[in-house]
């Protein structure tokens, strides 16, 4: 997991999860989410990616 700040120009601060889960050994799903006070914490999206076999 990685987790980030970032500052408005208003002065708040709105927090960021970047959630990375291994689904299978070719593939792996990444969850973004954002918190107001780090933590409540609120998914906004994910993805999942595949592997691509070279051919």
């Amino acid at each position: 997991m990685l987790t980030t700040q970032q500052k408005a120009s208003n002065g708040t601060i709105t927090w960021q999860h970047f959630i990375y889960e291994k689904l299978t050994d070719d593939a792996f799903k990444m969850t973004f989410e954002v918190s107001r006070d780090g933590n409540t914490w609120h998914m906004v999206d994910y993805l999942v990616f595949n592997r691509m076999s070279a051919g």
